[in-house]
């Protein structure tokens, strides 16, 4: 059967988060045939298995994603460097601490707008209801050429694998016929896809030279960053989880304590500066007497962003 250019798209972009495991995804692919389907624009977020083995995402969805992902790019910028001063000095720091500084300041506005306009594009019906921002590039445009564009290029693309490997597991699970709580279903599918990204790097760094651990943090930044969009985009009624979902929370949860990281990993910095754009967001404020650890910090960002929804 030929393939359709979404399934080319997929499966290149999902080989390109894990080359390593080129083979073994062509396999998979070949015994499970899931079919990808390009739709038309709608109200939500739109990426999920349906029936019939079929994979659904659309436009709309992808531009609400690659928003987020500037939007996280920004945040990173804004509130890491009091992330770093906190630990280095052992000073405190607070939800008010970022908006003494005017450039901060600004920077975070930037990054909630794109956060709220993310969030506005949900309830479109199309995204061509939806006024572009001046400060982002259009997905269509390919890969931005400047630093920061870059980065946030290769975070959505891994992203992006994640979150069809999820999909394709849901699909796995159907061809199989196994009989799953749903809840398990939604759990099992984020273990496989992100052991699928994280479980064979060391094949990868020894095949091509590169520092594992720098590699492991990227592509556990990609996983961090879809998972977070997943929150953002969720009615907050929805956080503590519904009968198809388990709370996005222990999800994300399930992804940090996966991880065998150093405390002071770029990933933690990364995931922090996420949660604390979402803090801001639905203006959930926190104190912390000086940050002892990147990990613990975020970890407990984590607590507080629960306890405030």
């Amino acid at each position: 059967m030929t393939e359709t250019l979404a399934e080319d798209a997929v499966k290149r972009l999902i080989i390109a988060s894990a080359p390593e495991r080129h083979m073994e995804f062509e396999s998979l692919w070949n015994e499970f045939s899931p079919q990808i389907e390009f739709t038309e624009d709608r109200g939500g977020f739109s990426l999920e298995a349906g029936a019939f083995g079929l994979i659904l995402f659309n436009h709309k969805s992808m531009s609400q994603i690659w928003l987020l992902g500037f939007a996280a790019q920004y945040a990173l910028h804004a509130y890491s460097p009091y992330l770093f001063l906190s630990e280095f000095l052992q000073i405190p720091i607070s939800s008010n601490d970022f908006q003494d500084n005017q450039e901060s300041k600004q920077v975070i506005k930037q990054a909630s707008n794109l956060l709220s306009q993310a969030i506005e594009l949900n309830g479109l019906i199309s995204v061509d209801e939806f006024s572009w921002p001046q400060n982002v590039p259009s997905p269509s445009m390919g890969k931005p050429k400047d630093v920061n564009g870059g980065m946030v290029f290769d975070l959505l693309c891994m992203g992006g694998g994640y979150c069809f490997l999820h999909e394709i597991k849901h699909i796995i699970f159907k061809n199989t016929n196994q009989a799953i709580e749903p809840h398990s279903e939604e759990m099992q599918c984020d273990a496989f896809a992100r052991e699928f990204l994280l479980g064979n790097i060391s094949a990868y760094s020894q095949e091509t030279g590169h520092d594992i651990e720098a590699v492991k943090t990227k592509r556990a930044m990609s996983i961090g960053l879809t998972s977070l969009l997943l929150l953002v985009l969720t009615p907050n009624s929805q956080w503590f989880g519904s009968d198809s979902h388990p709370p996005i929370v222990d999800r994300i949860t399930a992804l940090t304590d996966y991880l065998e990281l150093h405390e002071s990993s770029y990933f933690w910095s990364y995931l922090s500066c996420i949660l604390l754009l979402i803090m801001e967001h639905y203006n959930i404020e926190f104190s912390c007497s000086a940050i002892s650890s990147q990990k613990k910090f975020s970890l407990f960002l984590m607590e507080k962003l629960n306890e405030g929804i």
